[in-house]
């Protein structure tokens, strides 16, 4: 990741896979295998710790000469260094054979320790939050319950009474042996202002169902869920128990989720029943009308609430005619063809502000928004759209002329 890029927002991502064997005290052989070149770096710079001498070294079959270009074999470290270009494809293979003679063993190497600040306790900053498994589960997905995020209380959940951390991990928010069928975990004991957090990724991301797998008690409880920790976004009311022990309980509406990791939060507003898990589907009629404030936003864009009334949802968006601002889209059709995307937008100036569209990697169309006459006069501008059979991506990016606030998004046909 080069820090710049925020590709994962576009549901774009790599794989790097480094294998490395030594063959009988003859040769070590390193493969490199990428899955998108589009990632891939210009050059690799590999060094490896040896215990024999090297006789020849070949990268990607063809013999690379000894040098600061090529590689190099430092005899007092032991260490071999090779230099390779990454720009050649997605495999690499690195073959060193070794000329048998016995080596030392590379020394370790020597950590100097430096005293923290006094009365940090070693302790260089506060808890972050982070996935209980690295990489975090992919939607859609069943998600356990106790696998909410690790960072400890207050940073990844909030518990009035924590568990005592002997069941599953140490990091207890409550944690029970369940009984449903198949086994494994659940949360027992959440009351009203409970929360627990979970990192997803939402892939593409899109529009999803969610249904909780709750055993109820003898009173009704509530779930909230929070996008981002902050913004309400579902709910789900759990009966109280009439039947079986387990069962599943659908939200009150699909939830939105732009591509990419995501922080989900469920928020307990009524307590009295055990937790198993939560299970994302994607949503087969999702809604025509996505919020601006949902959609992944790089450059200049940012949600805001002031200066204008009138809008849907949280929020609007602000800033997108900037040229360094983009706003990404989701949009899943069941059938391939054209499209209406309606903008729902605001422009106080006397000028037009200007947006190019683009759906993947098809050529941009730009559309020109006029004058509203307030920042509370919100109108509707149409663009035909040319989008394929399932998951397409849609990024909205300034021209850098004028300004407007963006509210919502349309798909119609």
């Amino acid at each position: 990741d080069d820090g710049l890029s925020r590709a994962f927002e576009r549901g774009e991502f790599t794989t790097t896979k480094l294998n490395c064997a030594e063959k009988s005290g003859k040769s070590v052989k390193l493969t490199i295998e990428e899955s998108n070149k589009k990632f891939a770096p210009q050059n690799w710079i590999a060094r490896f710790h040896l215990t024999s001498g090297v006789s020849s070294v070949a990268v990607d079959g063809q013999s690379s000469s000894e040098g600061a270009s090529g590689w190099e074999f430092a005899k007092d470290s032991n260490v071999l260094t090779v230099c390779f270009s990454g720009g050649n494809g997605t495999r690499h293979q690195v073959e060193i054979k070794l000329d048998g003679t016995s080596r030392p063993r590379p020394k370790p190497p020597v950590v100097k320790l430096a005293p923290t600040a006094s009365g940090t306790n070693g302790i260089a900053s506060a808890p972050k939050q982070i996935p209980n498994f690295y990489p975090p589960p992919r939607l859609p997905n069943q998600i356990v319950a106790a696998n909410y995020d690790k960072g400890g209380e207050g940073v990844a959940f909030h518990v009035k009474q924590l568990g005592d951390g002997g069941l599953y991990r140490k990091d207890d928010a409550g944690i029970i042996a369940s009984d449903d069928v198949g086994g494994g975990f659940a949360m027992h004991g959440l009351a009203a202002g409970d929360w627990l957090s979970y990192t997803l990724d939402a892939g593409d991301g899109g529009w999803f169902t969610m249904k909780a797998r709750v055993a109820a008690g003898s009173t009704s409880g509530r779930i909230s869920l929070l996008r981002h920790n902050r913004e309400p976004i579902s709910a789900i009311v759990v009966p109280a128990r009439s039947g079986a022990r387990w069962a599943e309980v659908a939200a009150d509406q699909p939830v939105y989720l732009s591509a990419g990791e995501v922080i989900l939060t469920t928020l307990i507003e009524q307590g009295g029943f055990d937790l198993g898990g939560l299970i994302f589907e994607r949503a087969q009629n999702p809604p025509s009308t996505i919020e601006a404030e949902w959609c992944a936003l790089t450059g200049g864009g940012q949600v805001a609430t002031s200066d204008a009334g009138g809008f849907g949802g949280s929020g609007y968006v602000s800033g997108l005619c900037r040229t360094n601002a983009a706003l990404t889209v989701v949009l899943n059709v069941a059938t391939a063809g054209e499209r209406t995307l309606k903008l729902r937008y605001a422009n106080e100036t006397k000028e037009p502000g200007g947006l190019l569209i683009q759906v993947g990697d098809s050529p941009t169309v730009e559309v020109s928004l006029p004058p509203t006459g307030s920042w509370w006069n919100w109108q509707t501008a149409k663009v035909r759209v040319k989008l394929a059979a399932g998951v397409n991506s849609v990024t909205i990016r300034g021209t850098g002329h004028g300004r407007i606030n963006l509210d919502s998004l349309t798909l119609a046909e």
